[in-house]
């Protein structure tokens, strides 16, 4: 169903887009938050605009997929000749779009259009609420360092869609500012740029743009990539003494980048703050339950590391009730667990002391065994 708000779009998330979604991003162990919300937005895009343009519709590079959307948020649409970059979020501000570098400045990854949209998980819809072109994003948008993205408030954005068709339609108006090709890579540089990058945390942040552009600019490095990030994070258990020396696996974030979560944001206000290191990761335990882990780690005597372990929700401001939190062994003995009460807004598990070497597991579990997500750990 198609809902006209003023001049947005509201479109109803179909039922087998929303479960394939979820199925399909449960096998993902970088951002499967960034991946589950991309894919929801191309799916119900693309059925959308088929619906209203036939044919001429289709998948184009870099086609819509779980090894993209893990390290770079957006997804392309092509109509005709005309290309449309698809900017997915569940913010509800709606002050700005923020796209990253990379759908402006990779020259194959260009578009013609970029949609601000936002997906509502919970009412089980998307709605594309302005757009603008390439060229106004490169040349009026502010460029944002930290991140790498080109920034544009809402003010500037065309929130009439019905302008949109109707240019799809005549296919006249310049919309794309020139951009420098990059500098190309050797295969040696690209096969360890791979290496180097598979198990960075924020890999599109690690390395120079050129490097970074130039690798993603191919279809196949790009892929190897995918393949490698996804093999590390699934053979592999996180290595805290390797978080004492500043070294963190994929999906394991800095405080500051998650301090969206306003119980994130509460939690650290109350908390001591003489650890050494402090990470917090988002896992998805159902479409309808997403959490923050954190976890606290301090060096002690005799080559031992204490460990603080808390789970927060993401956007509710309570957990579900009967909520668990348990901490086990390699061989699945639990050693301590805690479960969430009815107006519990977190939950945390006594320190404790591991030596180097030790190995353990973290698991969250819903009530009745409904969800359940394990993190492994070796010190």
């Amino acid at each position: 169903m198609t809902l006209m708000f003023d001049t947005s779009i509201r479109l109803e998330i179909p039922d087998f887009v929303f479960t394939e979604a979820w199925q399909q991003q449960q096998s993902i162990q970088g951002d499967r938050w960034q991946t589950y919300l991309n894919q929801i937005c191309f799916e119900t895009i693309q059925q959308w605009l088929t619906e209203k343009f036939g044919g001429s519709v289709r998948r184009v590079e870099p086609l819509g997929s779980s090894s993209a959307w893990e390290i770079v948020n957006g997804s392309v649409l092509a109509v005709a000749e005309t290309r449309l970059v698809l900017i997915s979020t569940d913010a509800i501000d709606r002050l700005e779009v923020r796209v990253p570098q990379e759908w402006i400045d990779i020259p194959n990854w260009v578009g013609d259009y970029y949609l601000a949209i936002e997906v509502d998980t919970d009412d089980q819809w998307i709605e594309a609420w302005g757009y603008t072109t390439h060229e106004r994003l490169k040349t009026v948008g502010e460029y944002d360092s930290d991140d790498r993205s080109y920034c544009l408030s809402s003010s500037e954005l065309i929130t009439d869609l019905n302008v949109l068709w109707t240019m799809l339609e005549l296919t006249s108006e310049p919309t794309r500012a020139a951009v420098p090709e990059l500098p190309p890579l050797i295969e040696t540089q690209a096969e360890n740029l791979i290496n180097r990058l598979s198990q960075a945390e924020i890999p599109r942040l690690e390395i120079p743009f050129t490097l970074w552009g130039a690798l993603l600019a191919n279809m196949q490095w790009r892929q190897q990539l995918g393949r490698s990030r996804q093999s590390s994070s699934q053979s592999t258990s996180a290595h805290l003494s390797r978080w004492l020396q500043n070294q963190f696996e994929a999906g394991w974030l800095a405080i500051e980048n998650s301090l969206n979560s306003p119980a994130l944001a509460f939690s650290l206000r109350q908390a001591e703050t003489t650890a050494a290191v402090q990470r917090v990761k988002q896992i998805v335990l159902s479409a309808e339950v997403t959490i923050l882990m954190l976890i606290w780690l301090e060096s002690g005597a005799g080559d031992r590391v204490a460990v603080r372990v808390r789970v927060l929700p993401v956007v509710e401001p309570l957990l579900p009730a009967n909520l668990t939190l348990s901490l086990l062994t390699e061989t699945g003995e639990v050693l301590q667990s805690v479960q969430a009460r009815q107006q519990d807004n977190s939950i945390q598990l006594r320190r404790f002391r591991c030596p180097v070497g030790t190995s353990f597991r973290l698991q969250v579990e819903l009530e009745d065994a409904r969800a359940s997500v394990s993190e492994d750990f070796v010190v």
